[in-house]
């Protein structure tokens, strides 16, 4: 099993911020915070889609980003140390 995190930070002001929220909840991304001029959105998946998400959101200045990168650990009942 495996995933990635993403938090980012984008301008999001007047009429932009509802394409933003817009595109944030296609792909499923939680808005953390809202401020007067920008919305951070955390967002977790495969890498592809994080970049997708990335590469859709950046139509907008991107302020802050930070990603994880990918995370896993076994399936089922084993572990990785079994």
């Amino acid at each position: 099993i495996n995933s990635e995190l993403l938090l980012i930070k984008i301008s999001a002001e007047n009429d932009e911020r509802a394409k933003v929220l817009k595109t944030a909840q296609i792909y499923g991304a939680k808005v953390l915070n809202e401020g007067a001029k920008s919305v951070t959105l955390e967002l977790t998946g495969q890498s592809k889609d994080i970049d997708e998400f990335i590469h859709h959101i950046a139509r907008n200045e991107i302020l802050e980003l930070a990603r994880t990168g990918m995370t896993a650990l076994t399936a089922g009942d084993d572990t990785i140390n079994s």
